[in-house]
């Protein structure tokens, strides 16, 4: 899966503000794409998780 530019840009300022701009400064935007990627995943399982859980 691969996410946009300007949501690479908002992982790479919320991660400065929670880990430091010098580490956040440091991934290429495939990290972040990576990571992202593995965010989104693990919200659509708890999403998916919760729908078997109202039925």
């Amino acid at each position: 899966m691969e996410i946009s530019s300007s949501a690479i840009k908002d992982l790479r300022e919320t991660l400065k503000l929670e880990i430091g701009s010098n580490s956040s400064d440091k991934m290429s935007d495939d990290d972040l794409n990576h990571i992202g990627s593995f965010l989104l995943e693990v919200y659509r399982q708890g999403l998916k998780r919760r729908s078997v859980l109202k039925i």
